[in-house]
């Protein structure tokens, strides 16, 4: 089970400057109640006001940098570092600027700077993490990862991605903790989310532990958390084809076709005949096994689960030459467990 872990940087500018800069803190207040419009005129003000405020100039570079004005806002960020040149939430949204432009030295040593100097910030180490996440580094994110949830145990993105990252590292017992906790404290997360990501997301978690549940054997319980991912998430085909999969490894086999005609109604593809086809040949429906399979095989003529498939259907069929050419033909295009497929008379 794969799932991209590109991951969005999170600006998280702080506030410390006095509230004698009156255009501040209006802009301030515009901006708290989400009206960043009004909040970047302001802010643009406050720089006129007192050329000494870093916060004016770190604020006015943030709601830039947001609207994609990265170009623009570089500077202010600049500016604003030149006037408090220790100040790690300065260099922290610096940085996301910097990877934006392509900069990946300097963005990462303005993210290592900010995580040190702006330590009890989790954002901080996320967006460290984050670094790593985008360059495919799950290795190095962990650490950071590690020292967010240190920070704030309910920083649920940074939980989420450490699941993934556990996944590719074959740690699914980890992966499945993380995913647990997610479930378990979903609203008591520090890192809200719009309402409605709510119950995408959480379909998305339990489809992920479910996937773990299913990778490790344990089927009952992964049918289980299929069945409630499809609760919260109902366009998703991929949510049906895993449900319908697993299943046929329990004793509600006879079931799973329900969940695989909608997979594939959703979605007409390789993955979804194939499951099909694996199901009807549990079932002992070899023909309707056969025409799933081949359909799966017109669709991608490279694809070996399709023919591993033929071969298990035409050896239950009794025709072991049938049974033979599949077989040969899932292994040429890479299928290792087609190679431990005992059909008689094949070499």
């Amino acid at each position: 089970m794969k799932k991209c872990i590109l991951i969005a940087l999170i600006f998280v500018c702080q506030f410390s400057y006095s509230q004698e800069n009156k255009n501040f803190a209006k802009g301030y207040e515009y901006y708290q109640a989400g009206d960043f419009k009004m909040a970047l005129e302001y802010f643009d003000k406050s720089v006129k006001e007192s050329s000494a405020c870093g916060d004016c100039y770190c604020f006015n570079a943030l709601l830039l940098a947001r609207q994609g004005n990265i170009n623009d806002a570089l500077p202010l960020f600049n500016k604003a570092i030149e006037l408090s040149p220790v100040e790690g939430a300065y260099y922290g949204d610096r940085g996301i600027v910097l990877a934006q432009l392509g900069k990946s030295k300097e963005a990462l040593h303005d993210f290592e700077f900010a995580a040190k100097y702006d330590s009890l910030n989790p954002a901080r180490h996320f967006n460290l993490a984050a670094y790593y996440l985008n360059q495919g580094n799950c290795q190095m994110a962990l650490k950071y990862l590690d020292n967010c949830l240190k920070v704030d145990p309910n920083h649920l993105q940074a939980r989420f991605k450490r699941a993934i990252c556990f996944i590719q590292a074959n740690r699914r017992d980890d992966a499945i903790a993380d995913f647990t906790y997610f479930i378990e404290h979903f609203t008591d997360q520090s890192t809200a989310l719009n309402p409605g990501d709510y119950y995408n997301l959480l379909g998305t978690i339990y489809y992920m532990r479910g996937g773990v549940y299913g990778e490790a054997g344990q089927y009952d319980k992964a049918v289980a958390d299929l069945k409630q991912s499809i609760k919260y998430k109902q366009d998703d085909p991929d949510f049906y084809n895993n449900l319908g999969y697993y299943l046929i490894f329990t004793k509600d086999v006879q079931n799973s076709i329900q969940y695989l005609d909608q997979a594939i109604k959703m979605n007409a593809s390789t993955q979804n005949y194939n499951s099909r086809a694996f199901a009807y040949f549990k079932l002992g429906k070899l023909k309707l096994a056969e025409a799933d399979a081949l359909k799966a095989k017109s669709l991608d003529v490279d694809y070996p689960e399709s023919y591993y498939n033929l071969a298990l259907i035409y050896n239950g069929m009794g025709n072991p030459e049938a049974a033979c050419t599949s077989k040969k033909n899932a292994e040429k295009l890479g299928s290792t467990k087609a190679k431990e497929l005992k059909i008689k008379g094949c070499k």
